[in-house]
């Protein structure tokens, strides 16, 4: 079981802890995490973008879907649109992705914040371990 850090905006954050959204989606042009790297079980912990680690959850069943087109595309957007809340801006921004993953979220729950230092820009980043407080 592996351990992921998932960076969200506080909108769809809040989205996970209130059950509105069931399903993270990760779109992208080249193949990168968590493509091919989170499984069925693992932890993930959920991010705010400027702020600390406020849920964590487990992955229920995960979707790997490559080469995405406009059809494929549109199909994702129909069938997972309501459990991504995700606006059609979002589809549009991603309009050229080659790749998906799409992780129906399981035992969603808030934490107490935890504060965790990162220095990169990456959205998703698979942890050696568990999150701890850092000062």
């Amino acid at each position: 079981m592996a351990h992921h850090l998932v960076i969200l905006h506080k909108p769809y954050l809040d989205a996970i802890l209130k059950g509105t959204k069931t399903t993270e989606c990760r779109l992208s042009q080249t193949r990168r995490v968590p493509f091919g790297s989170v499984r069925k079980g693992d932890i993930l912990w959920f991010k705010q973008s400027g702020g600390p680690i406020r849920a964590r959850a487990r992955a229920g069943n995960v979707t790997f879907l490559h080469p995405l087109g406009g059809p494929e595309m549109a199909a994702l957007q129909k069938r997972y649109h309501r459990s991504l809340r995700a606006e059609p801006a979002f589809f549009e921004r991603h309009k050229n992705a080659r790749f998906a993953t799409l992780i129906r979220l399981k035992q969603v729950r808030p934490i107490e914040p935890i504060r965790f230092r990162k220095s990169n820009r990456l959205g998703w980043v698979v942890l050696p371990e568990s999150p701890t407080v850092q000062p």
